[in-house]
């Protein structure tokens, strides 16, 4: 079968598993997906940027059932080869770090989430420039994160007199 057949059957197994990830039958749904993955790997190689949809893809349904680390995965595979492909500072690749950025805040990764936000945010905002709705919004979503993390840090520190009580209390 030739290449462009293998990859119309793909596409066509994309929409099915898309349908049965509508409809929450979520087992179906990964079983279409693989399938799709491995068409397309077969087809196009390993590291070609169509691939990356699959990996997007697995990632998207293992969130929906509550697999973020599982999820992680796939979305560092589709961010490799979106990187590979066009370059880091690539929009492409922005958009898939913006998923894995998600799938860090819902693991509470709030560190790497931040990170991988601060990255994606600079990029846009040289891209669009600071005034731009696009660049404001990813801004607010920064500072609610770096704002919940500034709180987590400051709740976990014991004040200085409590923790000597602390330490002196019998355990």
């Amino acid at each position: 079968m030739n290449e462009s057949r293998q990859l119309g059957i793909a596409s066509e197994l994309d929409r099915l598993a898309d349908e049965y990830y509508k409809e929450q039958r979520y087992d179906e749904a990964e079983s279409v997906y693989w399938l799709t993955l491995v068409i397309r790997e077969k087809a196009l190689g390993s590291d070609n940027p169509e691939l990356a949809a699959s990996f997007r893809n697995l990632a998207n349904l293992y969130e929906s059932r509550g697999r973020w680390a599982y999820a992680e995965k796939f979305h560092r595979r589709a961010i490799d080869i979106t990187q590979a492909a066009f370059g880091a500072d690539h929009p492409t690749v922005m958009i898939e770090l913006h998923a894995l950025a998600e799938n860090y805040m819902n693991q509470e990764k709030y560190e790497d989430a931040r990170l991988v936000m601060e990255r994606q945010f600079l990029f846009w905002q040289s891209v669009l420039g600071e005034e731009h709705p696009f660049v404001a919004a990813r801004a607010q979503k920064y500072k609610l994160l770096t704002d919940k993390i500034e709180s987590g840090l400051q709740s976990n520190v014991i004040p200085f007199p409590a923790r000597t009580a602390q330490a002196s209390q019998p355990s």
